[in-house]
């Protein structure tokens, strides 16, 4: 019983750090996200290569129109993804565990990140469609040497 105790725990535990990961990508800088190429490095880095790309007055307006609105679309999952966490926190300090509970948090953790990870897709998609076809190169070049080779 104790195994399978410690086996939850672990699996919570793995939980809430890939939230605390997600939740702080998606926020917006003065959130505490979007610094560094750690947690909240994604929209950081693209942020910097958008300066990267010699974006023209008009692109800078449109990119940094489509940043705001990813930040804008993420906030209501981030949030949701915190009031989980402590809520997932509150059962794993329980005296009793209720497997149920815990699988509606896992299951609503779940979608929350499917939808962040949509927005991100998105806004990486609309952030392409603004670029010429040399920025676009530019920025799949830069892409590549951030996320490394693709696996075969």
């Amino acid at each position: 019983m104790m195994s399978r105790y410690r086996n939850w725990m672990r699996f919570a535990l793995a939980c809430g750090a890939l939230l605390l990961t997600a939740s702080l990508w998606a926020m917006p800088p003065q959130m505490g996200g979007g610094f560094g190429d750690g947690p909240g490095g994604e929209l950081f880095f693209m942020e910097r290569m958008a300066e990267r790309l010699e974006l023209s007055d008009e692109q800078r307006v449109q990119v940094q129109q489509l940043f705001d609105k990813q930040r804008e679309e993420s906030r209501p999952f981030v949030r949701m993804m915190v009031k989980q966490r402590k809520a997932m926190r509150k059962l794993m300090e329980g005296d009793v565990f209720d497997e149920s509970a815990a699988r509606k948090l896992v299951s609503e953790q779940s979608a929350a990140m499917t939808e962040l990870a949509v927005i991100r897709v998105r806004g990486r998609f609309e952030m392409q469609k603004l670029l010429t076809p040399e920025q676009r190169e530019k920025m799949q070049h830069q892409l590549k040497r951030r996320m490394g080779p693709e696996p075969e």
